[in-house]
Parts: structure tokens; sequence; C-alpha cells
């Protein structure tokens, strides 16, 4: 970061403005992460930084101390690795400082590792009343086409959180492709097979209307069953996931997405069962001489 980033002007830090100082970095193994200078005013007007079970006196160092201390996101790092040093690349250089502490990310875009503000601006020489990154309580007030909102933040956050994952959208669609031609060939060969039973039924007289229904019952019938059960499983299943990828806090809170595409699925297979023997009764709706089809096919 050259000197033409920082800002220079000899306001302070209010409840409704803070200026603070946000360093692009690297860890040690490369991943880039911010490293923001923070203090109480910040986290007491600015953001709640919510921290692991444990972390508390950790937030307490950054805070109020002016040492080497550093709260990391709790994807980086574990419990473990409290009280440990670690390395920072800063400006091309690599710093020390200790995990006091971990805590859950409010946003996924810029993972956000906090140190206290005046040992960050002391450690890269950077004078007090610098800074390269203001903070505001009401942005509708403020004009300026680089203003973040919390909206961009969430919108951000959310794109960096789900990146990756287009790779595995496109083999769902595949499969769910797959399963689709599965089925229509499967309930085909079903249908086919029921040729004869649907002869066997017009020969007794048996009402037109009543054999659909018959038919379309033993195709969705199926299907529901193994909806009921396999439903809650797909539910449990995809919490177990996301809870191997992220820790349940980030999902307190959030609305449940409910079933809505496993339903839709079971009513699509539901359909292709329906279609395709509705198409093969339709198929010998009009034949006559019901014992004589029998008989050719072998009754």
């Amino acid at each position: 970061m050259s000197k033409k980033d920082i800002e220079v002007n000899d306001r302070e830090s209010d409840s409704d403005t803070y200026y603070g100082l946000k360093i692009k970095s690297k860890t040690e193994s490369g991943s880039n992460v911010f490293v923001s200078g923070i203090d109480s005013l910040y986290v007491n007007h600015f953001e709640k930084i919510n921290v692991v079970k444990g972390s508390e006196e950790g937030l307490h160092k950054v805070l109020n101390e002016n040492v080497n201390s550093i709260l990391m996101p709790e994807i980086f790092a574990a419990s473990s690795d409290i009280g440990k040093t670690i390395k920072i690349n800063m400006e091309g250089k690599m710093y020390d400082f200790i995990v006091a502490g971990l805590y859950y990310s409010n946003d996924f875009s810029e993972l956000n590792c906090f140190v206290n503000i005046n040992y960050l601006k002391d450690t890269l020489h950077i004078g007090s009343n610098e800074h390269n990154i203001v903070f505001f309580n009401e942005g509708n007030s403020v004009s300026d086409k680089n203003l973040l909102t919390k909206a961009d933040i969430m919108r951000k956050s959310r794109e960096r959180a789900v990146s990756g994952t287009e790779i595995v959208e496109a083999i769902t669609y595949l499969l769910i492709t797959c399963a689709v031609i599965s089925l229509f060939i499967y309930y085909s060969f079903i249908a086919k097979s029921n040729e004869k039973d649907i002869l066997r039924f017009q020969a007794m007289g048996m009402p037109y209307l009543q054999i659909i229904k018959i038919y379309i019952w033993n195709a969705v019938f199926p299907i529901i069953i193994s909806g009921i059960f396999l439903l809650p499983i797909t539910k449990k299943f995809t919490y177990i996931c996301l809870y191997v990828m992220l820790s349940p806090y980030y999902f307190v809170g959030v609305k449940d997405s409910g079933i809505y595409s496993e339903i839709v699925l079971l009513l699509l297979f539901s359909l292709i069962s329906i279609a395709v023997q509705m198409f093969y009764i339709l198929r010998l709706k009009d034949r006559k001489n019901f014992i004589e089809e029998l008989r050719n096919s072998g009754m």
C-alpha cells in the first residue's frame, strides 16, 4: 500500500463516523485476508463481532491493548491455535501475531483479521491521523460511488460463500436429467407390460375411466410413499453437509428454504409416470376385439 492510498486528515472517529485502517494481506499459507485495525469505539458502534466461545479475553486484548494480538475468522484457525504465533504478510513483509481468539465472520467476501488499530499503525509506521477506510452509521446521508452498504456486503459474502459450486450444480442438473430419462424408460417398460391387463379389463366390461384411475394411482402411489420417507432424510442430509462446511452459527436466524425443490422433483417424476401410463392406455382405447387381441398376444 503506497502513501497515496492513505488519506490524511485531522478528524477523529466518533459514534457516527469511524476512520479505520484495512490492509490487504496474506497468511503464511498464501490465503488472502485483510488485516483491519479496530478499537472499542468500532465494536460498540459499527460492527458486532461475535466471538467463538472462549475468545472473549482475546477480543478484549485486541480492543484495549497495544500488542500483537490478532482475532482470526474461525474458518482460518481452530481453538487449539489460540496462543500460537502466526505470520501475516503485509506490504511484502512478514509480521508475527499471536492468535488471541476466533470470531464468526460477517463477511465472506473480505475475510478480516482484527488487530488493535494503534498497534497496526505503529507497526506499519502510519500516522495516527491517517486512514484508508471510513465507516458510517448513517450511509444514506453519504454520496460516494465507493460506499459499500450492508446489502452489498451480504451480496458479496454470499457470492464468495457459494463460489466454486458451479461444477456441483452442473453435475446435479446432469444427474436429474439422467434420472428423468431413466424414469421415462422404466415407466415405458412397465406401462408396456400392462397392456394385456388393460385389454383384460376392457374385455370384462370395466369402464374406461376406472381403468385410467387404477393405473394413474398405480403410477403415483410409489412416488408418494417414497417421498414421505425421503424428503425428511434429504432435509437432514442437506443440513449435515452445510454444517460440515460451516459452523451452525452462520445459519442462526436464516429463514428455512423449505423442501420446495424436492417437492418439485417429486411432482416432475409423478407427471412423467402419469404421462407414460396415459400414453399406453390411450393407445388401446379404440380397440374393440379385445379377446382376439389377447389371443394374438399370447394372453
